[in-house]
């Protein structure tokens, strides 16, 4: 088993809603769609990413890097 990880900034407070709509009702949805990715991770990273900018973090399981390969097609 592989986490697959996936980094988020966010500029400012005034995007953040909007991200994490998309996030929830879009990009999670579609990346567990086919089953390669499961039990996914969202979290908001705590350290300083930059002026104005939110960190957030996306981590999947995956069976192996074949899985990933088909995932990512």
């Amino acid at each position: 088993m592989l986490i697959y990880n996936t980094t988020f900034h966010v500029e400012g407070e005034e995007l953040l809603s909007p991200f994490l709509t998309y996030m929830r009702d879009v990009y999670l949805p579609a990346v567990l769609r086919n089953g390669h990715l499961r039990n996914p991770r969202f979290v908001r990273l705590l350290t300083d990413v930059g002026d104005n900018l939110i960190g957030y973090a996306l981590m999947c399981e995956v069976d192996d890097v074949q899985a990933l390969k088909k995932w990512k097609l």
